[in-house]
């Protein structure tokens, strides 16, 4: 726990947090080892988007920049954001469309907007935001789940 905390630069409760959240989504287990608790990159069988995105994830790892995965995983990292991408996957919207759909404050949408356009997912276009495509893994995986959901 104090390697990844200090490789990540967070505290030592904040990295036990964030994998405890990867294992409530299937993407690491824990065991432990003596006195030590252990996490490694395995899917449950019983969460059906981990598989893909844990192979995303290798992928991402091994052949993209570190950054570039950053601004990816933090495009999709809150429920607004992937309701706005599944808005924007039926077609392009205005900014008050979006207001509406997401249910959000102005200021909020535009924070969520620029995150998702940090992330290259979202561009602005004479008929608004819409979706633009993006080849890292993790983007093209996240865009598959949420066209099946």
């Amino acid at each position: 726990m104090s390697e990844l905390a200090e490789a990540e630069g967070i505290s030592e409760p904040r990295a036990s947090m964030e994998l405890r959240r990867l294992q409530s989504r299937g993407l690491v287990n824990m065991y432990r080892s003596g006195p030590w608790t252990r996490y490694r990159p395995v899917t449950d069988p019983k969460v059906a988007s981990a598989k893909p995105l844990l192979a995303a994830a290798r992928k991402a790892v091994a052949g993209w920049p570190e950054e570039e995965t950053r601004r990816v995983a933090r495009a999709f990292g809150h429920e607004r954001r992937l309701k706005l991408v599944q808005l924007l996957q039926e077609r392009a919207r205005s900014g008050d469309e979006l207001q509406e759909g997401g249910k959000l404050s102005r200021p909020a949408l535009f924070r969520h907007l620029e995150r998702l356009k940090a992330g290259g997912m979202v561009r602005r276009s004479r008929q608004g935001w819409e979706l633009q495509a993006n080849p890292h893994p993790l983007a093209r995986t996240m865009m598959d789940l949420l066209n099946r959901a």
